[in-house]
């Protein structure tokens, strides 16, 4: 019975190192959209108290580790006269994320996303604009 015992402990502390040593909850890089965090998403919303300028309809060609690649729609309110009567534009553009990793929530998340527009972009903006991804 004692080898029995003996042997338990052994095993249990093998497993207990094996936990350890294991990544946080999963090997995947993360994208967050004001918190929520998804891998290659649809939808990423960079101004999340009141979502005048969000990525949309999201195509991620490359998704990595350290960086990803994509294409997809800004859609931005003008905010003429003021954001609550503004009209919502939508520019085509690639998106890369990266600018270094971060954890939120427990999950490895990129810090930065770059916008790149692909023809015209919003006036008063340039055509790269880069912006950090927020974690709450």
């Amino acid at each position: 019975m004692r080898r029995f015992a003996v042997a338990a402990v052994v095993l249990l502390g093998l497993l207990a190192v094996g936990v350890a040593a294991a990544p946080a909850r999963s090997g995947r890089t993360y994208a967050s959209s004001c918190g929520n965090l998804r891998v290659r998403p649809h939808v990423i919303v960079l101004t999340c108290a009141d979502a005048n300028f969000q990525l949309r309809r999201l195509h991620w060609r490359r998704w990595g580790v350290h960086r990803a690649f994509g294409r997809g729609r800004v859609v931005a309110n003008d905010c003429i006269p003021f954001c609550a009567a503004g009209h919502f534009h939508r520019y085509r553009a690639r998106v890369k994320l990266g600018g270094g990793l971060t954890r939120c929530h427990g999950h490895r998340v990129f810090r930065r996303v770059r916008i790149r527009y692909v023809r015209r972009h919003p006036p008063g903006s340039g055509r790269v604009v880069r912006s950090p991804l927020a974690c709450f």
